[in-house]
């Protein structure tokens, strides 16, 4: 079981790590900006951490930052695309030799 102190110390270090990584997030230091950011849900935070996201309003720095493509999406820098047999796999039918010759 963790204790609060703990919890506490997880959350002060993940903080820490998204304001070296994304400052652009924090720059804005005012009163309201922080308590702003001190309601953001999880969704919210998930939405301005993405790389698209940053590549368009982060800095410099915070875009260099970022991990290169191919870690997101694989060797290729893409998305697996899956063929029409891999996502419909019942629909698939082979034809017999009776079928062929119609």
């Amino acid at each position: 079981m963790l204790t609060m102190e703990e919890v506490e110390n997880f959350f002060n270090d993940g903080y820490a790590f998204l304001k070296s990584r994304m400052s652009f997030i924090f720059s804005d230091n005012s009163e309201k900006a922080v308590s702003q950011r001190a309601s953001w849900s999880v969704g919210y935070w998930s939405k301005l951490i993405k790389p698209s996201h940053v590549e368009k309003y982060g800095t410099t720095i915070d875009k260099l930052l970022l991990h290169r493509e191919t870690e997101y999406f694989g060797r290729n820098g893409k998305q697996r695309r899956r063929s029409y047999f891999q996502k419909y796999p019942r629909c698939f039918r082979t034809l017999d030799d009776n079928e062929a010759n119609v």
